[in-house]
């Protein structure tokens, strides 16, 4: 049997490790899939989108193109702006659809951004169609010259789209957002490209001299086209040497910079009237392969995002698959193990329980199975049996045990009668002189009747108002402590508006503590909502908390109330000062009846060490909880949780 024991360890051991492991690889494995599925999607949406950016650009030479002419846009070239027009809307489209495929798994993807765009290009297309039909004189120059801004305005808030595609890929998977970067720093160097070559159009449409502004601008866009090759090269370098992009890298380089250089030239002959015959039709038709060129590098880059994103997901895939399969493998193994152990170990055993259940039932002359094994099974079974032959004598024993049980539980109830006989007396015979004692000393002190004499009689009858009033609310803290302890107490609930109580509660006490030279602060974000309670015993609750912040706040000290509702919607009162604090082994003497906790600080201040278990049991009366948090030097925060259920709108006072 010693062996059969060092085999069932081993087997619950490594059935738990493998069952441990192969958790873990899961839920790996899944999450690696997920991202991967995450990069791909977000992939193909920044595609769609970089896709937009680059038909509005096209359509923005081209409309630019037409509102430069002299002369109103035929017909051919009428029908040439409305495909480019229809280029856009499908992009658009498409984009919209892949963000709306991304909206559940990516909450912060701004489809309105989108949305936006498309009005107000539809918009702008609108006064485009009543300007193109018109010669150059009749034309609104104004809306002209801020035709150019106003895309690119819009293109610049449509960038956040981008930022945001962007980002998600390098947080799915940084390898593939490396290439997703590439991609999308491509599309902003041929759009700086094209608001260069609508600059161009510009200075051959007007046939002077290029202009300061003009020549700042142009500045401007070489400095960001020169700005986001470099970016593309260190995003290149960053990622790796990649056969495909370091073939367009040289072809841009060639294609794009080059030939763009002999178009500035031809545009600067063009000005200087050297070259007459050049048209703004002409230099469009010559620009606009030259800026396209830029959109290969990155539809290179795309492509390896999104071959790299699929090669991860279709690796994960078949990771997770692997350890699917070992886990059916292992579970497979661990049924026959447990069916074999079964056979011999577990179902006798389960007969035993059987069989013990049966005599704990009272069944006494039962028959005690598997006592002839000659193994731990066997002693089990003959342990059972002098355990059977024993259950008379300890039935007896325990029934003498619930008679004196029966003995002690009346006693107990006496004398929690008594008890409560003892309160009840004490209340009245107590209170009543008491209060009697407290209106006299008032009447004296104030001299109601008329002037006592002596002035030390008022401090004195001062002295007896004061200490009766301590003395009646010590009775009346004890009275209730009681009732809660024996769970007698009814709450008179209604709908409350806590700030209101919080604010009297913090009227009340300010005297106090502007005399102790503390400041208090009450803070409220909770709405209008009544809150159902009892609003005199949330009021004493607030009334303790607060009044042991400004006994155990120092001069100069701070208190801070609080009123807010937190993520689950309790509400929550906070009562958080920067007094004495109390050490971590106190907070438990201190939420215990007539518990103190013992420091130079607490020696010298008044208390029976009532409040705080008082206060404790109000708030859980509430179904509410307490909780301290404090440390010696540093302060003390008491916070009060409400369950949500009381600042429901749904829930009527009791």
């Amino acid at each position: 049997m010693r062996v059969r024991a060092v085999f069932i360890a081993w087997m619950l051991a490594v059935a738990g490790a493998a069952t441990v492991g192969t958790a873990i690889g899961l839920a790996a494995r899944v999450q690696d899939l997920r991202a991967a599925q995450t990069a791909g999607a977000h992939v193909e949406a920044l595609a769609a989108a970089l896709r937009v950016v680059e038909v509005v650009a096209v359509e923005r030479g081209a409309t630019n193109a037409a509102l430069r002419r002299p002369d109103p846009l035929p017909a051919e070239r009428i029908e040439a702006l409305e495909f480019d027009r229809a280029r856009t809307d499908t992009a658009l489209a498409m984009t919209l659809a892949y963000l709306h495929r991304l909206s559940p798994i990516a909450s912060e993807v701004p489809i309105a951004d989108v949305q936006q765009l498309a009005h107000r290009i539809r918009e702008l297309r609108a006064v485009v169609d009543r300007q193109i039909l018109l010669p150059a004189a009749q034309r609104d120059q104004t809306f002209i010259t801020g035709f150019i801004p106003s895309i690119v305005n819009l293109l610049d808030e449509y960038a956040r789209l981008e930022n945001v595609l962007e980002g998600a890929v390098a947080r799915a998977d940084p390898t593939v957002g490396q290439f997703a970067s590439v991609a999308r720093v491509a599309s902003d160097l041929r759009d700086f490209a094209g608001r260069a070559g609508n600059i161009h159009i510009d200075l051959i449409a007007n046939r002077g001299p290029i202009s300061n502004l003009a020549a700042e601008q142009l500045a401007e866009m070489r400095g960001r086209v020169d700005q986001s090759w470099s970016r593309i090269r260190a995003l290149i370098e960053q990622a790796g040497a990649d056969t495909e992009l370091e073939s367009e890298i040289h072809l841009v380089e060639f294609e794009y910079f080059g030939e763009s250089r002999k178009l500035y030239g031809l545009v600067v002959d063009a000005t200087n009237g050297n070259n007459a015959a050049l048209t703004v039709d002409d230099l469009r038709i010559m620009q606009y392969p030259v800026v396209q060129r830029v959109l290969t590098l990155r539809d290179a880059a795309l492509k390896i995002a999104a071959e790299r994103a699929d090669a991860r997901r279709f690796s994960a895939l078949r990771a997770l698959i692997t350890v699917a399969g070992m886990a059916l493998l292992t579970l497979g193994v661990g049924a026959l193990a447990v069916a074999m152990f079964g056979r011999r170990v577990v179902f006798p055993i389960l007969a035993l329980t059987r069989t013990v259940v049966r005599i704990a039932e009272g069944e006494r002359t039962i028959d005690v199975p598997h006592r002839a094994r000659e193994d731990e099974i066997g002693q089990m079974g003959n342990a059972l049996e002098t355990l059977r032959e024993n259950a008379l004598a300890a039935e007896q024993a325990a029934s003498q045990h619930a008679a004196r049980l029966e003995e002690a539980r009346s006693v107990a109830e006496s004398a929690s009668r008594a008890k409560s006989a003892f309160l009840a007396t004490m209340s009245h015979e107590l209170r009543t002189p008491l209060n009697a004692v407290i209106g006299f000393a008032e009447m004296i002190e104030r001299e109601i009747v008329g002037p006592v004499g002596a002035p030390a009689y008022v401090e004195y009858a001062r002295d007896i108002h004061e200490s009766a009033s301590h003395l009646l609310q010590l009775i009346n803290d004890i009275l209730d402590l009681s009732t809660l302890e024996a769970g007698h107490l009814s709450l008179s609930e209604e709908k409350v508006d806590l700030r209101q109580t919080l604010q009297a509660c913090v009227r009340m006490l300010a005297p106090r503590a502007e005399s102790g030279q503390i400041s208090m602060l009450l803070e409220t974000d909770l709405d209008s909502t009544p809150v159902v309670c009892d609003e005199r015993r949330i009021r004493q609750v607030a009334l303790n908390l607060l009044a042991n912040a400004v006994k155990y706040t120092p001069p100069g000290g701070k208190i801070v109330v609080r009123l807010t509702r937190d993520r689950d919607g309790n509400v929550v009162l906070s009562f958080e000062d920067n007094g004495i604090g109390i050490s971590e082994s106190d907070l438990t003497l201190v939420m215990a009846p007539f518990g103190r906790a013992e420091t130079a600080f607490n020696r010298t201040t008044e208390g029976t060490g009532l409040g705080l278990p008082l206060t404790k049991r109000l708030v859980e009366a509430h179904g509410g909880e307490l909780i301290l948090q404090s440390a010696p030097g540093k302060g003390t925060t008491a916070t009060v949780r409400l369950p949500a259920w009381r600042a429901s709108s749904d829930v009527a006072a009791a």
